[in-house]
């Protein structure tokens, strides 16, 4: 009877530690496929917008300098950049004509996520209290979209808008994510530098989805 009572104690103890382990196993592995998820996320920016009467602007750009655009925008925009998702307020224009012109922006952020609040993906503390005018805009280099970033976007009066990018620096790092070898992905990780006294992402920083212990945000 004792000797059962022992291996029924050894048993279950035995049980709840490879509970345990096989627990912490699939957290891993769950935290692990959730990283490359967000990886395969940040390659792309897609923003929907509903436009005001004063909206007229169209962009297309290939790389830094093979683009054109022209006009300006003021809408409500809603959508996603990498991980980030938001509704704010936007005023932009924009010039260029395979080398940028100029550009510059205003914005106030209605609802947005963690993730793009921690990395002010969506620079949202643009503009000068909430207000959305001319007076409020700063300028934005287009130095401070990656070099090798592919963009569309087309803004018309009161009609829909919508704009997308593709991030090629973020699609080689997803793939690089895969594999496991220490060291081999893409740098440097994210971090933040100052645009007309705002923190936003530079650049060509990437989001280094499963180490961030790396990034500074």
């Amino acid at each position: 009877m004792r000797r059962s009572v022992v291996g029924l104690v050894i048993a279950g103890v035995l049980g709840i530690a490879a509970f345990a382990e096989g627990a912490s196993i699939c957290k891993e592995v769950a935290s692990y496929f959730d990283s490359r998820y967000k990886d395969l996320r940040d390659i792309f920016s897609i923003k929907l917008s509903l436009n005001s009467p004063y909206s007229a602007r169209a962009y297309v750009r290939l790389m830094r300098w093979a683009q054109v655009g022209f006009g300006e925008s003021w809408n409500t925009k809603f959508g996603t950049d990498k991980c980030g998702s938001a509704i704010c307020g936007e005023g932009r224009a924009e010039y260029a004509l395979l080398i940028p012109v100029s550009c510059s922006i205003t914005r106030k952020i209605f609802v947005q996520n963690d993730e793009a609040q921690k990395r002010n993906l969506f620079f949202g503390d643009v503009g000068k209290d909430g207000v959305l005018g001319p007076e409020s805009m700063k300028e934005y280099y287009d130095g401070n979209r990656p070099w090798l970033s592919s963009s569309v976007a087309l803004d018309l009066p009161i009609l829909p808008g919508a704009e997308a990018t593709i991030y090629w620096g973020e699609a080689v790092d997803f793939v690089l994510g895969w594999i496991p070898i220490k060291g081999l992905r893409v740098p440097p990780p994210f971090y933040k530098h100052k645009v007309s006294g705002s923190d936003i992402p530079s650049p060509e920083a990437m989001d280094w989805h499963g180490q961030e212990s790396l990034e500074n945000y």
